[in-house]
C-alpha cells in the first residue's frame, strides 16, 4: 500500500512549483528590460486564470502528469503574453498620459475619437471650470492610461484627438460648452455615459460591441446626429423638450419604448410633427440587435 502512494505521488507534479517559475522569470525578465514592470497590472486582471489550472490539475493530473503539467505551462504562458499585448501602447512615440488638460485658445470645433477594448467612459461639459484656465478637453484616465494623438496646432480653430489604448478603461473627461463637437467611439463591450446637455454636439457615432450606452441631447444645438451600431446592447437617449427627432431604429429580437406623444410612428421609424421647422433637432439611427432602446 505504500509503495502504490509514493508511486502515485511521484507521478503529478507541484502547480505551486510552476507558479514560482513563471513569476521568477517574469522578475527576470523585468529585471533585464524584456518586460516592462507594469505588465504586472496587466496580469491582475487574469486572476481568473488560477481557477482554470486548478481546475485542470484537479482533473487531467490524475491520469496524465506530463499532458497537465504541459497544459498548464501553455496557459501560463499565453497569459503573459495575452498581458503583454494588452498593455497600453506607447510605440507611437506618443507618452501614456493618466491625466490630461488641453487649453481652450480659439478652438471652435473639436473631433474626439476615441478607441478602447471595453471599459467605462464618463463624458460631460466643464461647466464647473474643473481647471485653473478655460480648457477644450479635461481627461482623467486613473489607473487606466492612454495614448492622446493631437492632431492642430494651437492656432488651428478645428482640433481633433485621439485616445487610443488596447485595454479596458475607465475614464472621466470633460469638454468645454464653448467649442462644437463631433464625437466617434469604438470600443468593446462598453458602459458609456454621455452628458451632452450643455454641449454644441454636431455628431455621435458609437460602436460597441456587448454596451450600456446613456446619451442625454442638449437642448439647444441647432441639428444633431447620432448614429449608434452594437451588438447586444442597453440604450437609454433622452430628448429635451423642446427638441424634435427623426428616429430609425433598425435592431433585431429587441425591446423598444420610444415616448409617442412626441415621437409619432412613421412608415420608416418616428418623427416629431414639427421636425421639419424646428431649430433643435436630432437625427437617431441604432443598429444592432439583442437590443433594449429607451427614447424619452
Amino acid at each position: 500500500m505504500t509503495v502504490e502512494v509514493k508511486s502515485k505521488s511521484r507521478r503529478g507534479f507541484s502547480l505551486f512549483g510552476l507558479l514560482l517559475v513563471t513569476l521568477g522569470l517574469i522578475l527576470l525578465l523585468n529585471t533585464t528590460g524584456v518586460l516592462p514592470f507594469g505588465i504586472w497590472l496587466e496580469l491582475v486582471d487574469y486572476w481568473p486564470v488560477l481557477l482554470v489550472v486548478v481546475g485542470i490539475k484537479m482533473i487531467v493530473a490524475p491520469r496524465a502528469p506530463v499532458v497537465c503539467a504541459g497544459a498548464v505551462v501553455l496557459i501560463l504562458a499565453g497569459t503573459v503574453t495575452a498581458a503583454y499585448f494588452t498593455m497600453p501602447d506607447s510605440r507611437s512615440g506618443e507618452p501614456l498620459q493618466v491625466s490630461y488638460v488641453e487649453p481652450l485658445d480659439d478652438t471652435e470645433v473639436l473631433r474626439l475619437g476615441m478607441g478602447f477594448t471595453g471599459g467605462a467612459v464618463e463624458l460631460s461639459s466643464d461647466t464647473l471650470g474643473a481647471s485653473s484656465y478655460p480648457a477644450l478637453l479635461t481627461a482623467d484616465f486613473g489607473d487606466r492610461p492612454a495614448t492622446v494623438i493631437r492632431e492642430g496646432s494651437r492656432t488651428h480653430r478645428d482640433i481633433y484627438f485621439s485616445l487610443e489604448v488596447t485595454r479596458p478603461v475607465d475614464w472621466k473627461l470633460m469638454v468645454s460648452p464653448d467649442v462644437s463637437l463631433e464625437l466617434e467611439i469604438k470600443a468593446g463591450a462598453a458602459d458609456l455615459d454621455l452628458d451632452l446637455s450643455a454641449l454644441d454636439v454636431r455628431r455621435v457615432v458609437v460602436g460597441a460591441g456587448a454596451s450600456d450606452i446613456r446619451i442625454l441631447l442638449p437642448a439647444d444645438a441647432g441639428r444633431t446626429h447620432v448614429e449608434i451600431a452594437a451588438g447586444a446592447m442597453d440604450i437609454e437617449i433622452a430628448v429635451p423638450q423642446g427638441v424634435a427627432a427623426r428616429i430609425e431604429n433598425d435592431t433585431f429580437v429587441s425591446s423598444t419604448q420610444i415616448d409617442s406623444e412626441r415621437f409619432h410612428e412613421t412608415y420608416d421609424g418616428h418623427q416629431s410633427p414639427d421636425y421639419a421647422t424646428a431649430s433643435n433637432r436630432v437625427d437617431i439611427e441604432i443598429e444592432g440587435f439583442a437590443a433594449d432602446v429607451t427614447i424619452s
